[in-house]
């Protein structure tokens, strides 16, 4: 069978892949850049969930396949997010062969700093209420 991906790209004057995440025949697949490495295995021929988390205060990318861990890789500094998408590719095996994508989300989780500073505002909102 052929392969899939999902990969995000970042920019600060040039792009450079932040992360992706995939499937090459039976096996999970993850990386940074031209870096290819193997995750655990993968059934072929069913649904697989694969996700992948970007942290751009940490300049971390976390790499999953069906809700397991398969890696942590590190990425160039100061990059924000310049696009993501999937795409079926030749690694391992023919293009030709049918790869589906279902259920794609992408999602911005505030920084813990962020929140706190969300929560304090809420609860100033509620003591002005109960005070008028």
């Amino acid at each position: 069978l052929g392969s899939a991906i999902v990969q995000v790209v970042g920019f600060n004057g040039s792009a450079s892949r932040m992360g992706f995440v995939g499937l090459i025949n039976n096996q999970f697949i993850y990386g940074t850049g031209d870096s290819l490495f193997l995750g655990s295995s993968a059934a072929m021929d069913q649904w697989n969930e694969i996700r992948m988390e970007i942290d751009t205060v940490a300049n971390v990318s976390r790499m999953y396949g069906n809700g397991v861990l398969q890696g942590t890789e590190s990425f160039t500094a100061g990059l924000a997010v310049n696009n993501w998408g999937f795409q079926t590719t030749s690694l391992g095996g023919a293009v030709s062969n049918p790869v589906y994508f279902d259920s794609m989300q992408a999602e911005a989780v505030p920084e813990p700093f962020t929140l706190v500073g969300v929560g304090l505002a809420g609860l100033a909102v509620s003591r002005r209420k109960r005070k008028a």
